[in-house]
């Protein structure tokens, strides 16, 4: 049970942190320019105004802490269980579209708005 708690509370706060890494920023930076928003929740790119990334934050951690309470109740099953969860969210289970867009330029420096959606069409050609 208390495995299970405090893999729940890593892979919380390692998920907070990922928020903020220096790559997302960027991306956010560089998409920000062609009205355009990087969703972490659905992996696709929407309309700027539509996404709340606060909120998509918030939803995703809520949603990863009830699963871990739960699956807790089922001791070092539940346990397995939300290990293999884990794996499968950060190495399995990544769209070629994410995959596409942290492997690209964008997600580097700084764009120019033109070079920008460029990249983001040659992506979504793909």
């Amino acid at each position: 049970m208390f495995a299970c708690w405090a893999l729940t509370f890593c892979y919380t706060l390692w998920n907070i942190r990922k928020s903020r890494r220096e790559k997302l920023c960027c991306l956010h930076e560089n998409l920000k320019q062609i009205h355009l928003a990087w969703s972490n929740n659905e992996a696709d790119l929407k309309p700027a105004n539509s996404v709340d990334f606060s909120e998509e934050n918030r939803s995703e951690q809520r949603w990863f802490l009830i699963a871990g309470v739960v699956l807790s109740f089922a001791s070092w099953l539940g346990f397995f269980i939300l290990a293999v969860l884990i794996m499968s969210m950060e190495f399995l289970a990544k769209p070629r579209l994410e995959k596409a867009i942290f492997k690209s330029e964008l997600v580097c420096r700084k764009l120019p708005p033109a070079v920008v959606q460029k990249i983001v069409d040659e992506i979504a050609a793909q």
